[in-house]
């Protein structure tokens, strides 16, 4: 009986009805990566609980970018590089950018500030 690996994907021809990965490699490496995630993501129930509280979707036509963008570049808590990059993106996104205006200093500036940008 042909099956496909939960591990790599590839068609292998199982011996047992039961199989489920083409090797004892792949059988391993997944039992590794299963042990590595977090208990809470592990059991179905508690998948199926965090699509529950996953927020419904947004249409794209009433999202602002800029306000994301903003939001992510002021937020003390984002990664220095997330910070710079949603600035850059921010200064991307206006209208009509000033002469001469380096937004790699702007965005060093809004992380040693931890401000909101204007």
């Amino acid at each position: 009986m042909k099956k496909n690996c939960l591990h790599c994907g590839q068609i292998f021809l199982a011996k047992r009805r039961s199989a489920k990965f083409c090797s004892g490699r792949c059988r391993s490496s997944a039992g590794t990566r299963r042990a590595a995630m977090p208990s809470v993501i592990r059991s179905k129930a508690s998948i199926d609980a965090l699509l529950n509280v996953l927020p419904a979707p947004v249409d794209p036509d009433t999202v602002d970018p800029r306000a994301i963008f903003a939001e992510i570049a002021s937020d003390p808590t984002a990664s220095p590089s997330a910070r710079i990059q949603a600035a850059k993106a921010l200064q991307a996104t206006q209208k009509a950018p000033s002469a001469g205006f380096d937004v790699n200093a702007r965005a060093a500036q809004i992380l040693a500030a931890g401000r909101r940008l204007n």
